[in-house]
């Protein structure tokens, strides 16, 4: 079911997409990929990756892999999500997520809104947008278009902490 947005997420979310740009100009890319697939031998693969024929196509053993990244440290291996359906059906729970705590802190802590609240509202828009910024990044990093299907493609991922201003 689809939570209908507080008034807090609503705020929160103004504007997001500009804020969202400045953020990345600002701290930076959030993370890298290293592009993996479990096709052996495809020659789409070839094609466009394998630098007209002078490529290799290396192996390598997916527990091996798992057993050197550390998600303390911001890696993980996750596998590409190419079904659009499956793909929207998970964004919209990230965001019904996001959306509930919001609304049960509301619940809680009564109406968070600027002219009750002041500073502590703008913290609380602050994470929420961080929040939704956070789950967009990770959901980019597992999400690709279907025609890339026959790739069969993982991904090492490794986030990167937000860079920090200078002073």
């Amino acid at each position: 079911s689809h939570l209908d947005p507080s008034g807090t997420i609503r705020r929160a979310l103004g504007g997001f997409w500009e804020w969202a740009v400045q953020e990345q100009l600002r701290q930076g890319p959030h993370l890298y990929v290293f592009c993996l697939s479990e096709v052996d031998d495809l020659l789409s693969q070839w094609r466009a990756y394998g630098g007209y024929g002078a490529g290799y196509a290396v192996g390598f053993s997916a527990t091996g892999l798992r057993s050197l990244l550390r998600a303390s440290e911001g890696q993980y291996l996750v596998k590409v999500v190419y079904d659009r359906q499956q793909q929207e059906q998970e964004a919209v729970a990230i965001f019904n997520h996001i959306a509930s705590v919001a609304e049960q802190y509301e619940q809680a802590h009564g109406r968070i809104d600027a002219a009750t609240c002041g500073h502590d509202a703008i913290l609380v828009e602050r994470k929420i947008r961080n929040a939704f910024l956070s789950e967009i990044i990770r959901l980019r990093a597992r999400f690709k278009i279907p025609a890339f299907r026959e790739e069969e493609e993982w991904r090492i991922v490794q986030f990167q902490p937000p860079a920090v201003d200078k002073p």
